[in-house]
């Protein structure tokens, strides 16, 4: 039978997964940028519906709703790499400051709301500056309550910090218990199958582009 512990994660293993210097960890950080580009825009989806439904703020033909789902969003896998070498240490040193988990993932759930609204305001800011006809070229949060300088967006802000609070809090440290719970050579077997299969999307998405772009189907010259 199965070890319910494996299934369970205490306070010395929400501290001991961040290992830089093994090969487990970086097997770790690879496999979930791909594994997570592909499930982030999978969770885009329902996100997106619910923020068109609540707020009315999502077009029709947005990206999320008429790619195929083997499109990976590499914004994803970035941000979960991001989040892995940036806020699992975050999180390292605040469960040491405190008496209680439960109390250690608030701080964290507040640290990462905040750090969230800083990046998509200042990014916003950086980049998303609007033209002279008033119109933003990649979001427009400025008419939302809630906005930051017309930029960022609370909402986004807290399911981002909750986000962030899922994958560092339990997906992490959980997946790297079970990898570590079986052989080297199984856990690199899965590693090579999740690159294969991610390859595999990529293939099937990009080349048929990349005809289109040149003007080509199936290799012949479209006249």
């Amino acid at each position: 039978m199965t070890d319910p512990r494996l299934f369970q994660l205490d306070k010395f293993e929400e501290e001991s997964y961040f290992t830089p210097k093994t090969w487990g960890f970086w097997r770790g950080v690879i496999m979930y940028f791909f594994i997570f580009s592909l499930v982030g825009h999978w969770m885009e989806i329902p996100y997106c519906a619910l923020m068109d439904a609540l707020f009315g703020i999502v077009e029709p033909d947005y990206a999320a709703f008429v790619d195929p789902l083997h499109v990976p969003y590499w914004v994803y896998g970035a941000g979960t790499v991001v989040l892995t070498l940036v806020l699992l240490p975050l999180k390292i040193s605040i469960v040491r400051r405190c008496k209680t988990l439960w109390g250690a993932a608030l701080g964290f759930l507040v640290a990462a709301v905040a750090i969230a609204a800083v990046l998509e305001t200042v990014i916003g800011l950086i980049i998303n500056q609007p033209d002279a006809f008033g119109e933003y070229p990649y979001w427009d949060n400025s008419q939302l309550a809630g906005n930051i300088l017309g930029q960022g967006w609370i909402v986004n802000d807290i399911g981002l910090g909750l986000v962030s609070l899922f994958y560092v809090w339990v997906v992490f440290p959980f997946c790297q218990k079970i990898f570590l719970s079986i052989s080297p050579k199984a856990a690199n077997r899965f590693f090579f199958i999740v690159l294969a299969v991610v390859a595999l999307a990529c293939v099937s998405w990009y080349v048929p582009q990349v005809f289109a772009a040149l003007g080509l189907q199936g290799g012949v010259v479209l006249s």
